[in-house]
């Protein structure tokens, strides 16, 4: 068995300990050999780098394995056909990810970023114990949705853009709920209401419904995943707003 594969079953600790000790003998070999102090830190810094980045891979994967999916168990009605969806808000995915995070030497902040071009991005920035630190970023818009105003709007789509960029970053899965068995086919679908509203929507917009199941890789709108209606939602909500239909 080589060393490698000997350190795979290590703690944490441990693996710092045998790092430090080939570090050293590295930095020993180069004094030797008449290198700048220069190479030297260079060296100690990747390979110090390369150990956070092992730790933090290590750490979120355990994450993944350990943390439950979370219900999306609050609904939202956006329009007056009574077509809405299943949600879960960022209070409800920490609930569930914190603790399990922190267990595993994990940790996050959100902040604003704007791009290149001055719009806005938010930023979930993951860390580790170890050092390691890696980012996601998802574009971030007011919330044009129902009757909100200002800071209203501005509260929503941050929301939204946190909530998003956290399970991008962790990977935690997102689950739907049986509506007390309305639906007609498995809870991992739209319902049959869901669909018929879908696709009146998509007919109000001028849609391309073909192109739209295209989209969403379904043969039959009926073939929606539930956990994708939101943002079939979205993109309806953008192509009348980009049309100027009223909601």
């Amino acid at each position: 068995m080589t060393a490698i594969m000997k350190q795979e079953n290590q703690p944490l600790a441990t693996i710092e300990q045998s790092a430090d000790s080939e570090v050293t003998q590295l930095i020993r070999l180069a004094i030797e050999k008449g290198q700048e102090p220069k190479e030297l830190y260079a060296i100690l810094k990747e390979e110090r780098a390369a150990r956070a980045r092992q730790a933090y891979n290590q750490a979120i994967s355990a994450f993944q394995n350990e943390c439950p999916a979370v219900v999306e168990g609050r609904q939202s009605k956006i329009s007056e056909k009574g077509f809405g969806y299943m949600w879960a808000d960022f209070n409800d995915i920490v609930k569930v990810a914190r603790p399990i995070l922190s267990r595993h030497g994990l940790s996050f902040a959100h902040s604003v970023e704007p791009d290149p071009d001055g719009k806005p991005w938010m930023v979930c920035t993951m860390m580790h114990a170890a050092g390691h630190t890696q980012t996601t970023k998802v574009p971030f818009s007011e919330d044009d949705a129902g009757q909100m105003r200002g800071i209203q709007k501005m509260g929503s789509g941050l929301e939204y853009a946190k909530r998003y960029s956290l399970v991008l970053a962790t990977g935690v899965r997102l689950i739907g709920v049986d509506d007390d068995g309305a639906s007609t086919g498995t809870s991992d679908t739209i319902t049959e209401e869901q669909c018929l509203s879908l696709n009146d929507a998509l007919i109000d917009c001028h849609a391309d419904v073909e192109a739209f199941k295209k989209m969403f890789e379904v043969a039959q709108l009926a073939e929606l995943p539930a956990t994708r209606l939101a943002e079939a939602l979205a993109k309806i909500e953008a192509k009348k707003a980009k049309l100027g239909i009223k909601k």
